[in-house]
């Protein structure tokens, strides 16, 4: 005859588990050199700040229309990257740009675009005006330490609505 229904007898499981591993993870930490902290240490402390105040200015990342990334494209003043992902920019893309897409890492990053010392200007677009992915990036690049950034704010979309130069990759 059983006591209690599987369900709830699930749940004492759980509960009891829980409280072994509580118990467990505090007995280790007080005998580890080291121990645990319940306070928030930063994970370098050398960038830490004590306000906000001390924080540095933070800079809206320049945006531009379809005439001057028209014209940057034309007179090779810049490089365009491509924030999409990497399917949408082999179906189609700006000639020349490179793809960054979502969720590559910094030492990729700069194997694509370089060191960030260089002071190449960097047009960042993606699909459409809605498309935030490209703000993203821009985001992320200046954190890397790329300072010259554009924002192209019409994306692809806005390219081939002026019947801009478009690349397939294979």
């Amino acid at each position: 005859m059983r006591l209690f229904s599987p369900k709830i007898t699930f749940v004492y499981e759980m509960v009891a588990l829980l409280v072994l591993s509580v118990v467990a993870a505090h007995l280790l930490s007080d005998h580890h050199p080291k121990g645990l902290t319940w306070e928030r240490q930063p994970l370098r402390p050398e960038l830490a700040v004590e306000s906000a105040d001390q924080l540095p200015e933070r800079q809206e990342l320049g945006t531009i229309g379809t005439d001057m990334a028209l014209r940057l494209y034309a007179e090779q003043d810049a490089l365009f990257v491509d924030a999409r992902f990497l399917e949408d920019y082999e179906a189609g893309h700006i000639p020349g740009a490179v793809n960054i897409a979502p969720g590559m890492f910094a030492d990729e990053v700069e194997a694509v675009l370089g060191a960030p010392e260089d002071d190449t200007t960097l047009v960042i677009y993606c699909s459409s005006a809605s498309c935030m992915m490209s703000h993203e990036l821009g985001e992320n690049l200046r954190m890397l330490g790329y300072t010259n950034i554009l924002i192209y704010e019409a994306g692809f979309k806005g390219w081939q609505d002026v019947q801009g130069d478009v690349e397939q990759s294979e």
